[in-house]
């Protein structure tokens, strides 16, 4: 953000960077709003901005548009719910401030179902809180700076969704900031997302077309490309998941002779709470989904069912994971774990129906002419290579019954193309690109990265920040235990 703000400042605007400075309840980075984080922060931001920013660019904090008003309305908000829909539906002045503290919550802890105890409840009533203040603070910055344009970063969380929901109402235009990796080990590009979060359905269809007409030839390539990567585990705009399977590997209980219907979930809890968007589907949750067509299996003689658990939940407890080995078993009913040696591809292209909860696999069946019948919601329903079953019936006769076609259309290589172009912008003044630790053959993770950018104390700062966040983290997921 804070080479945004020193290209607008390059392109003649007149820049304001506001940063918390403390002020708010509850934070991402900071979720149980430790004095101690918040201080490290102001410090880091503060001897950036002078560093960067100078006197160039207007440096002011949440607390220069805070009032006692605010304060009281703040206060006054009901946090109270008794269950995680009532959270949902949580909303100050039409801001979806309980979406936003869902979401918040979920990317740290990766529980989808908390325990609503009262510590829990404490903890939303932070991420709540200080999503309303932000609202109010947001009306404070229209009155007193009067903005043609806000810029802010990822714009799903607390401390961001707000702003993007009110400048929006107001007809001011906000442009979300984002980073894409290039690379596994810390190389970043950034994307912008105009008047729309980053996880938006509708938006994405627009931007693969704007991707794809560029250059056509070029983007077919490019998509092509994507599809030969994944198969042979090289880098392709996500972390490698089949490194550890065996090329062409089917389970032992492989009955050729049978109709294989191959179910491939996703990790469930990536793109939970984001909004309503997302809540339309056939099934509350991919377990209940699943379950369900697991007890078909006693109707259809023929059918083999496989689940092949995304290799993404292989370190996750919670029962979104855990509870589909616990689903009743049947000799036509096969569950490939989580950390299985048998071939993501090898089933994809022996299968003859394969059902999507919205894993990239369905677009990479697609690709190969296999018929994916495709149940929630994902970046890529509605573009037309996907059966989308409209209820349970239609999508049971789809599943054990019809002689689907494969649904083979040019939007599977623009989606590819999509993942592999290069549609971000690199930095201009500074880089926010990250230094990957190495311990023997350890290497951090993207979440453990060091900004590269700092040196010496301030690399000492950010290294205590992102172990304080991850004791935050731990901590959270020690106290509330799912239902």
């Amino acid at each position: 953000m804070i080479d945004e703000a020193l290209i607008a400042k390059q392109n003649g605007h007149d820049v304001i960077y506001i940063t918390c400075g403390g002020c708010l309840d509850s934070c991402y980075s900071n979720p149980l709003k430790s004095q101690l984080f918040c201080n490290i922060c102001i410090s880091d931001y503060s001897k950036n901005l002078v560093k960067y920013l100078g006197d160039q660019i207007h440096h002011k904090t949440l607390y220069d548009y805070s009032s006692a008003d605010i304060e009281k309305e703040v206060s006054a908000f009901d946090v109270e719910f008794n269950s995680i829909e009532e959270l949902k539906k949580k909303r100050f002045k039409d801001i979806d401030v309980g979406y936003a503290s869902l979401s918040a919550f979920i990317s740290n802890t990766r529980n989808m179902d908390p325990e609503l105890s009262a510590f829990t409840k404490g903890v939303f009533a932070k991420k709540l809180r200080a999503a309303v203040r932000m609202s109010l603070i947001s009306e404070n910055i229209l009155k007193q700076e009067k903005p043609d344009k806000i810029l802010i970063y990822n714009g799903r969380m607390p401390e961001s969704r707000p702003i993007l929901r009110f400048f929006r109402s107001k007809g001011i235009d906000v442009d979300i900031k984002e980073v894409y990796p290039t690379n596994l080990t810390g190389s970043f590009k950034k994307l912008t997302y105009h008047n729309s979060l980053p996880h938006s359905v509708s938006y994405l269809h627009k931007r693969l077309d704007e991707e794809w007409y560029k250059d056509e030839s070029k983007a077919e390539e490019l998509g092509k490309r994507f599809f030969q990567n994944r198969r042979n585990a090289a880098f392709s705009g996500d972390k490698v998941y089949i490194k550890d399977q065996k090329t062409g590997l089917l389970p032992k209980s492989w009955n050729p002779k049978a109709r294989n219907i191959v179910i491939f979930n996703s990790s469930e809890d990536e793109f939970a709470a984001i909004g309503d968007e997302w809540e339309d589907k056939l099934f509350p949750t991919q377990l209940k989904g699943i379950a369900y067509i697991f007890s078909c299996i006693e109707k259809y003689p023929n059918a083999e069912v496989y689940l092949r658990v995304h290799p993404n939940l292989k370190t996750i407890k919670y029962k979104y994971h855990t509870d589909l080995y616990k689903l009743p078993k049947h000799p036509r009913i096969h569950v490939i774990t989580a950390d299985s040696e048998v071939s993501t591809y090898a089933l994809a292209d022996a299968a003859e129906v394969i059902v999507s909860f919205g894993t990239s696999v369905g677009v990479e069946a697609a690709y190969v002419s296999k018929p994916v019948v495709l149940l929630g919601t994902t970046f890529y329903k509605g573009l037309g290579f996907c059966h989308e079953p409209k209820n349970i019936a239609e999508m049971e006769d789809q599943i054990f019954r019809q002689s689907l076609p494969a649904l083979y259309d040019i939007s599977i290589l623009k989606y590819a193309n999509f993942i592999m172009c290069d549609k971000g912008s690199d930095y201009s003044f500074y880089n926010f690109n990250c230094t990957q630790l190495k311990i023997g053959s350890y290497r951090t993770p993207n979440a453990a990265m060091i900004d590269q950018s700092q040196k010496s104390l301030g690399l000492l700062k950010s290294f205590i920040m992102r172990v304080w966040r991850e004791l935050q983290r731990r901590y959270l997921k020690f106290r509330i235990p799912e239902v």
